[in-house]
């Protein structure tokens, strides 16, 4: 009895001996756990590697973002939903430095639906979310080669994991970043046909939806606090970046009744009428030493002003479209 007394006054000893028990039957569970959940989790067969799905619509970058990954990964499949003439440009982006890694298709769906085509594409035991806007890092600890190294690594065990990691959200220019700064994600998990999808509310609206992976319940959840790559979804034109906000929209319960499931009618008349937007939150300085190095594919854009970049980037896409006119004429 007085040895309970004990136990009870002394709060260390007593938060010692919980976490130890705690640490016994979580070594206790992981060892089991495989064996138990053996009818649900045995690996479905797919060919080793990575394969990277990317949903695009008239992205800017989306040229230094297959440069960055491209050597890196086995398979890159692309549902793009651009423009017309955008998607002539990205075509030629594909063919120029696509190294026979990529499946290009496209197709004018929304985001939801792009999502799941892409998926039922990938061959690979691994699938690699990126958007068309986003950098890997090349160097130092943050390399994209150190993520891909560790997948593959994961991808000779039998259990099925989802791999969360942060992306750095670039904001006005090269030197800043948003005030959220890290965006975290899984971006990476194994290859499922047993994915299911759902809707979820965009962080900071009650309206906007955007598309939801929901993981079978015996994937593993891995985290890496490294981030592996900067994201530019703000540096854009302001009416490229009002049309990423009408995908979001579009994905709204009311406004899919409103035109009766129509995503082209949707589109076509909301871009003309709906007002350009750009990036007006806070930003905080960025640092090497925090995010790692900026990728050397985008350093010739260091030192500018965000406007200076994208008019740079719309001036390389307005002269690879004028030359195509004019090859074709």
């Amino acid at each position: 009895m007085s040895r309970i007394k004990n136990y009870k006054k002394n709060a260390p000893l007593k938060e010692k001996l919980k976490k130890e028990m705690l640490h016994h039957a979580g070594n206790f569970i992981h060892a089991i756990g495989p064996a138990f959940l053996s009818p649900f989790n045995k690996r479905e067969s797919f060919n080793p590697g990575i394969s990277v799905t990317m949903i695009t619509k008239n992205d800017l970058w989306i040229k230094e973002s297959l440069q960055s990954i491209v050597e890196s990964v086995d398979e890159i499949v692309i549902i793009d939903s651009s423009d017309p003439e955008h998607s002539e440009y990205n075509k030629t982006v594909v063919s120029e430095v696509g190294k026979g890694k990529i499946v290009y298709k496209n197709i004018d769906v929304d985001i939801f639906n792009a999502r799941k085509i892409a998926h039922g594409l990938a061959t690979k035991e691994w699938i690699l979310r990126w958007d068309g806007d986003m950098i890997a890092y090349d160097s130092g600890p943050n390399a994209f080669s150190e993520l891909v190294s560790c997948l593959r690594k994961l991808g000779s065990k039998k259990s099925y994991y989802e791999v969360l990691f942060p992306v750095v959200t670039i904001a006005n220019d090269l030197n800043s970043v948003s005030e959220e700064d890290y965006q975290i994600e899984a971006w990476a998990y194994s290859n499922s046909r047993k994915f299911n999808w759902t809707l979820r509310n965009v962080i900071g609206s009650s309206v906007y939806k955007a598309e939801r992976l929901v993981f079978p319940f015996y994937y593993r959840k891995k985290y890496i606090s490294t981030p592996f790559g900067i994201h530019l979804k703000y540096l854009l034109p302001a009416n490229k970046l009002m049309i990423k906000g009408l995908q979001f929209k579009w994905m709204t319960p009311s406004v899919q009744e409103k035109y009766s499931g129509d995503y082209g009618k949707f589109f076509k008349e909301m871009a003309e009428t709906a007002s350009a937007v750009k990036y007006n939150g806070n930003s905080l300085p960025y640092s090497a030493g925090k995010y790692g190095e900026i990728p050397s594919i985008v350093k010739k854009y260091a030192g500018l002003s965000g406007e200076q970049i994208i008019s740079n980037k719309l001036s390389e896409y307005n002269e690879y479209i004028t030359r195509s006119k004019i090859n074709s004429a």
